[in-house]
């Protein structure tokens, strides 16, 4: 039974790992843009066109003009699946958009797998907190290597039959169709002496809309939970699985901290439109974190989000981690930090956004346990 509403406080996009590719499996028209269903292709255009239709496609010609021969009133969803809004004020470069995935009978949706993955990642934070310092042994390999895994065992347990977030069980929020639209994703990135929306960059991307909602079931399996404290199967020092306004309060703290640290990385550069955009979205952020009730949390999740989110950015607190060890990490997440970036003093230097400055990924969840 769902017990939890997820509603999208900014567009949301969970890849399918499917990259469709214009004129062969999208159409571009006005402010829509439709994925080809080839069977409706086909009706309109009969079976004696089909060496047309894939000489059209082979030779990288426009096919929405042959189309409309065939049928001159046409409409996108003559010939496609799914019609979505396109928000870019030029999208007639773009030559591929990434899918949001979906349902196998067609409803877009968030993986269990995604909020629990964000979820992880909060806590990760929270723990590594407590530990007030973390020295090089415990973020490297045996071959000298920056690597959390030694880290994340003693955290969370040595496998995953002793893994605590075992009992945590995140289902799938299954969005109404309908509810997906198109955004042009390109980066924002840092220079010296400027700082600009790289367009070059931008990528079409599917992803379901801000102010959709629906539920979904998050539940902590208490009884399996303390028969395994019991049985000193798992670490016992897990107060954040004791209820949910307990662990919701963790994450929505976290999400705070990083919003916050946003603002002050940024708060030097508000010459630049982008980022004052930017900054005005993350303040906005902001006031839905701090007027959450005990029942509510806000997270990030999904494609865009970043470097910052992705990790909880506890690698950049000086409290925590050593700069040798900090040096080490950079090092590996930026290839040539040492040479091409040696100047650079932000790390990371991009943020993935749209056009307008709008990030993607943010979601409040509200659960309704009494």
């Amino acid at each position: 039974m769902n017990n939890c509403k997820i509603e999208t406080l900014t567009p949301v996009h969970i890849g399918s790992g499917v990259l469709f590719q214009k004129n062969t499996e999208f159409l571009n028209k006005g402010e829509n843009i439709g994925i080809i269903d080839e069977r409706k292709v086909l009706e309109i255009i009969g079976k004696e066109e089909i060496n047309r239709w894939v000489n059209i496609i082979e030779n990288r010609q426009p096919l929405l003009p042959y189309l409309k021969q065939r049928k001159p009133d046409l409409k996108l969803g003559d010939v496609c699946s799914r019609v979505m809004a396109v928000y870019s004020g030029n999208t007639a470069n773009a030559q591929s958009l990434k899918e949001q995935i979906h349902t196998g009978t067609g409803f877009p949706y968030i993986p269990g797998s995604s909020i629990k993955g964000a979820i992880r990642t909060a806590i990760f934070v929270s723990l590594i907190e407590k530990l007030h310092y973390l020295t090089d042994d415990k973020l490297q390999n045996d071959k000298g290597r920056v690597d959390d895994t030694k880290l994340t065992k003693e955290l969370f347990g040595k496998d995953p039959n002793h893994d605590s977030l075992r009992f945590l069980q995140t289902g799938d929020a299954i969005f109404e169709k309908g509810s997906t639209d198109v955004m042009n994703v390109a980066n924002m990135n840092y220079k010296f002496h400027s700082t600009e929306l790289d367009k070059r960059v931008a990528q079409l991307t599917e992803a379901i809309r801000e102010d959709a909602s629906t539920d979904f079931k998050l539940k902590i399996d208490l009884t399996k939970l303390e028969k395994n404290i019991q049985f000193g199967n798992v670490r016992t020092e897990i107060d954040f699985l004791k209820n949910k306004t307990t662990l919701f309060k963790i994450i929505n703290q976290h999400t705070k901290k990083l919003l916050l640290a946003e603002l002050e990385t940024w708060k030097d550069h508000l010459q630049f439109e982008v980022v004052e955009n930017y900054l005005e979205t993350i303040e906005g952020l902001v006031d839905h974190c701090e007027s959450c009730h005990d029942n509510e949390l806000i997270l990030r999740l999904g494609h865009g989000s970043g470097w910052t989110f992705m990790t909880g950015n506890w690698a950049k607190n000086e409290e925590l981690v050593g700069e040798n060890t900090w040096n080490k990490i950079v090092d590996k997440a930026r290839p040539g930090n040492q040479t091409k970036y040696s100047d650079y003093n932000m790390f990371p230097k991009t943020r993935r956004m749209d056009e307008e400055g709008f990030l993607l990924g943010f979601v409040k969840i509200t659960h309704s346990d009494q």
